[in-house]
Parts: structure tokens; sequence; C-alpha cells
């Protein structure tokens, strides 16, 4: 049996089509508008829960990428002031050499000794290198304050053994400074061996002292030796520092390639984060286009047709 409709079952119809339609438009045009294809979680909660996970990993890695860019900072900044001290004891090791010629005059060491006091002066000014941010970098955790400070023959230290360290990547974190210990070395008495402000007292010592006469300086024992055995023991133990220094400026390098290498695997991983959340939300201008061309020309006809069925009524053809 065909059911019947009335005029207004058959209006009501024709306009739920144009609803349909416009709701349709409307939803393609704010889609442009806003350049997503989904615009509340609800059109696609699986989606938005993924869209979800995928912005808090990019914010993980955009602070991450944060602690890469001030690692590398402050790694640049450790190993300028290494560099520096290097510099520093390889110009103390040419003036021990010149120092230990024995046609030198008294008044030739006595300047060598002058130049290496200056030396000295600027190896503590480099123990006491500060970051950008005022923080002294071989300091440990006690950053504060100065940790070096002239005390004659050594430099007394006060800071402490803590080295500051960022994370890079999850469970991966890297060491952005060196404890000054390990650059300067440790006093003699702890070690027996004499650490890079030492070894420069003792080598001015050497250097001011009569060639055969015994001079009181600090050796390794603390013992009383002659200028030349001062000069020579310096010499030993500038080699030991140098090897020390550039020991530590190798492991620098080690940890900035390190940390290059996360960046770029952090930038690689970003990339790949944001295409696939651009396959999730950002909308096909294209096919969106020729979609809202389409629904206008279907709003358009169900327009049309509506006009020309609402004023019909089977009394017109009474």
């Amino acid at each position: 049996m065909i059911g019947r409709m009335s005029s207004l079952q058959i209006h009501q119809s024709g306009l739920d089509v144009i609803l349909d339609a416009q709701a349709r438009l409307s939803r393609t045009q704010e889609e442009l508008a806003s350049g997503k294809q989904m615009l509340n979680p609800a059109d696609d909660p699986v989606a938005a829960a993924q869209i979800q996970n995928i912005r808090s990993e990019l914010s993980r890695i955009e602070t991450l990428q944060k602690n890469i860019s001030f690692a590398s900072s402050e790694l640049g900044v450790v190993e300028d002031a290494v560099a520096n001290v290097e510099g520093i004891l390889m110009r103390a090791r040419e003036l021990a050499v010149r120092g230990a010629n024995d046609s030198l005059s008294k008044n030739d060491r006595s300047a060598i000794a002058t130049e290496i006091d200056t030396l000295r002066d600027h190896l503590i000014a480099a123990a006491n290198t500060q970051s950008v941010g005022g923080d002294y970098i071989f300091a440990g955790y006690a950053v504060a304050s100065a940790p070096y400070a002239d005390s004659g023959t050594n430099a007394t230290y006060s800071g402490d053994d803590g080295v500051k360290a960022l994370n890079i990547a999850p469970g991966v974190a890297i060491q952005t400074r060196l404890a000054g210990h390990s650059v300067f070395g440790k006093s003699s008495e702890e070690t027996g061996q004499l650490n890079a402000f030492e070894v420069l007292a003792v080598l001015a010592a050497g250097l001011r002292g009569d060639p055969s006469d015994d001079v009181l300086v600090l050796t390794q024992n603390g013992d009383s030796v002659t200028a030349d055995n001062a000069i020579d023991i310096s010499l030993e133990a500038l080699d030991e520092n140098l090897e020390n220094v550039r020991s530590n400026r190798t492991e620098l390098g080690v940890r900035m390639r390190r940390v290059d290498d996360q960046q770029a695997l952090n930038d690689n991983f970003n990339i790949r984060l944001q295409d696939t959340l651009s396959g999730l939300e950002d909308l096909d201008y294209t096919k969106a286009i020729t979609e809202m061309n389409l629904q206008m020309v279907a709003l358009e006809a169900a327009q049309k047709a509506y006009t020309k069925t609402q004023s019909l009524s089977l009394f017109n053809y009474l």
C-alpha cells in the first residue's frame, strides 16, 4: 500500500533537505576558516586522543631542545675556559724549558719567573670563569661565589664536587660543566702530585733561586730542592697537568658531539610528529573547496525545489 503524505509533510521534508544542506555547507566553511578537518573532539574521539598525545610529546621535545641549546652554550663556555687553561700551561712549559738553560743569567731567570707569576694569576682567573648567567663554572653547585682564592703556593678551593647536568632526551642527561678539581687537580698534600697552581709556584721559585743552592719550595713531598731540580720537577708536573687538561677537553668534545647528535635526533622526531599531527587535523583545502562547491549547488537545487513545491496542493487541481 502506497503511503500518503500531506502537503505539510512534503513542505517539511523539503525544508529538512535545505537545513541539512545548509548545515553541511556551514561545516565545510568552518573547516576552511580554521584550516582543520576536526573542529571539536566529538568529531573523532580516537583522533582527538592521538592529537592530544602528539601535542604533549611535541611540548616535551620543545623543552628538551631548550635544554640542549642551553647545554651547548654551557659546554662552549667550559670548553673555552679549559682551552685557555691549556694555553696558559703550554706557555708555562715553554718558559720552563727556556729557564732550564744553564747559560741564562739570574736576571734572565727572574724575568721569566715574573712572567710565570702573571700566568699563575691568569690561571686563577680562568679557574674563576663565570657563565653568561653569572655562575662560577668550576665551583660545582656552589656557583654564587668564586671557587679559587690565591693562598700563596696553592689556590684554596671553596666549591664542591657537584657537576651540573641537563636532560637532553628521556632518561639521558649530559653534564655541562667540570668539577674544578678535575681540571686543576687537588692539593699535592692529597695526591702527592703538584696541581696546576702549585707547579707554577714551584717553577717561579726555582727560576728565582741560585742553580746550585737549595731553595725551599713545595714539591710532591714538601722537600727542599735545588733550583734546577725545582725546574725539572715543574716540567714533569706541567706535562702531567697538560695531559689532564687535554683529557678534559677531549671529554668536553665528546659531550658536545653527543648534544649535537641528540639535537638532530630530536629535530627529526619532531618533524615526524608534526607530519602525523598534520595528517590527523589539517584540512585538505582542495578537497574541501570542491566539497563546498558541490554543497552550494546541492543547497541551491534544494531551495529551488522547495520553492516550486511549497505552493502545490491537491486543491490546485480541483
